[in-house]
């Protein structure tokens, strides 16, 4: 409660006239584009097997509740991003709603959860692809 914490701008950051700002140069189809495939991504195409296996006539379902999730995540974090213009705004939202070390731990465990999922879609993509080449083709021994 000691003093007020600045929402949408670095703390350190000043209004300086001659500094230098990237140039906007995606659209908003563009960027939505963007977002729709990265993330459908090549889970659709690389999970569709295992998740019929497990589903089986219910995949239409799973794909259903998977989409509305999906889009629930998607309008959630709009409206953080809405509330919180900054890069890292979930580290500015636990920062403003805790303090100073909740947002630390938030902003580390995002971190780790994009790097998480980031090497994750590479390792399953060439392995379940490797994998059902090899049954697909009679190479099993």
């Amino acid at each position: 409660m000691g003093h007020e914490k600045s929402i949408g701008m670095n703390p350190g950051a000043r209004a300086d006239p001659e500094r230098h700002e990237l140039r906007r140069s995606l659209g908003f189809w563009q960027v939505t584009i963007s977002g729709i495939g990265i993330v459908i991504g090549a889970g659709i195409y690389v999970l569709i097997g295992p998740a019929t296996e497990e589903a089986q006539n219910a995949v239409w379902l799973a794909f259903v509740m998977a989409a509305l999730l999906s889009a629930l995540t998607g309008l959630s974090y709009a409206e953080l991003a809405g509330m919180f213009p900054s890069a890292g705004a979930e580290y500015a939202f636990a920062r403003h709603a805790f303090n100073e070390f909740t947002g630390f731990v938030v902003g580390w465990m995002m971190i780790a959860a994009n790097l998480i999922a980031a090497a994750a879609s590479p390792s399953v993509s060439p392995t379940t692809f490797a994998t059902s080449s090899i049954s697909i083709c009679g190479l099993e021994q």
